[in-house]
């Protein structure tokens, strides 16, 4: 089972797959297919998974990122839309147990926040200014 969650812990969408055996272009086809309920996707993160620093997910969209199933995807090829709202992708290739445990959501808080809040406060603004911009 893979979570996407806010970082307020609300889980918008669990996709049933095997976490062992799921690549990243498996898991692309899979959130594909639940697009529609997920409009707001700002950024999908792998961080915990691969150990990378938020900020260089923020700074370089297509840093390639090569899974265990020797997939090798850029972090923009993930269909990642912008708009307003941070996701936190939990751990691919580890159990949900893992991701649901309070060691996990403490290091995913502490790892995402800043950047959190600076991509939310970038996206707050470019969706007022699209507003404006529409009145006009």
């Amino acid at each position: 089972m893979v979570f996407i969650k806010t970082l307020e812990d609300d889980v918008l969408l669990k996709l049933d797959v095997d976490t062992t055996r799921t690549t990243l272009s498996t898991l692309k086809r899979e959130i594909a297919k639940k697009w529609t309920i997920l409009p707001m996707i700002q950024q999908l993160y792998l961080g915990m998974d691969y150990g990378l620093d938020s900020e260089e997910i923020i700074g370089n969209p297509s840093m390639r990122i090569r899974d265990q199933g020797g997939d090798e995807l850029s972090i923009s090829q993930l269909g990642v839309k912008p708009c307003s709202t941070l996701l936190l992708l939990g751990p691919i290739f580890k159990p949900a147990s893992f991701f649901e445990s309070d060691d996990a959501v403490f290091i995913a808080r502490r790892q995402f926040k800043r950047a959190g809040e600076m991509i939310m406060e970038q996206g707050f603004n470019s969706v007022m200014m699209n507003k404006k911009l529409k009145m006009a």
